[in-house]
């Protein structure tokens, strides 16, 4: 059951970069981290990265949209985008605690 839409979508210009740096505690270990994402639309572009270093975790995301509007028929494909970025946002984290 894909969704659809009766309207053009108006995707609004938006750019987003963040750095977030996690320290944990030296007694946990970095077990997994979220493999690197990256997606690139006529629309817009998206990037996630996630890096250790001892106990340092940075995580990068980067987000930028332009200023269109897309037809009905592309909303599965921009649906997709989205929930692939968010999903990134969600990804987790995996320590092991001695």
């Amino acid at each position: 059951n894909s969704p659809t839409r009766e309207q053009p979508l108006m995707v609004r210009p938006v750019h987003l970069e963040e750095k977030v740096s996690w320290v944990f505690p030296s007694h946990l270990k970095i077990d997994e981290l979220p493999d690197s994402d990256s997606l690139q639309m006529p629309y817009g572009r998206f990037s996630a990265q996630w890096k250790a270093s001892g106990s340092t975790i940075l995580i990068e995301r980067n987000l930028t949209l332009e200023d269109t509007i897309l037809p009905q028929t592309e909303y599965a494909q921009a649906r997709s985008f989205f929930s692939r970025f968010r999903g990134a946002e969600a990804a987790p984290i995996v320590l092991l605690a001695p």
